[in-house]
């Protein structure tokens, strides 16, 4: 008889579990800036804008709400090599940080991909019902982050999207 590993650590690692995550992502999203962004630091105005202050910094704003995923990096590190080397290889920024700011993503992008990592919820059954847009900004996380099997099971879920979203053709008289 095998042991499931994946349900077990899913399980002490719910969300009632007493164990507490080590890394927070929040979201931000930036609007109309070009070029490498050095620094983000979320503040507070209401219109949403990006602009450099008078020291280069941009300001965003939290996207979603401000909604926040947690994590432990353990677990990001042993399922990802590029979450391993983000944030257990020696001098990089997010090796010590609690809280790391995502632009590329959402929060509920993000969560169903957590959800998948923790086996929280099976990846393809995430994705139904959801758009071309949503599954392909998945895809584009589980590329990013170099988890293989993820990538074969969100390719498989475009392929049925695709296959469903085809309309017979019509055969036209001439």
């Amino acid at each position: 008889m095998s042991i499931n590993w994946t349900r077990r650590i899913a399980a002490l690692l719910s969300e009632d579990s007493d164990i507490p995550t080590d890394v927070t992502f929040k979201f931000v999203k930036l609007k109309g800036v070009q070029g490498e962004v050095s620094h983000v630091s979320i503040d507070g105005d209401s219109d949403g804008s990006t602009q450099p202050n008078d020291d280069g910094e941009v300001s965003a704003q939290p996207n979603d709400s401000g909604e926040e995923v947690s994590a432990h990096k353990m677990i990001l590190a042993l399922v990802s090599p590029v979450f391993r080397k983000m944030l257990y290889v020696h001098n990089t920024v997010n090796m010590f940080a609690q809280v790391i700011i995502l632009e590329d993503t959402t929060a509920p992008v993000f969560r169903i991909f957590m959800d998948a990592i923790y086996g929280v919820t099976p990846i393809q059954e995430s994705l139904k019902g959801k758009t071309v847009d949503e599954i392909f900004a998945v895809l584009y996380l589980v590329h990013k982050y170099d988890i293989p099997e993820l990538v074969m099971a969100v390719q498989e879920r475009v392929e049925i999207k695709l296959q469903l979203g085809l309309k017979p053709l019509h055969k036209f008289k001439s």
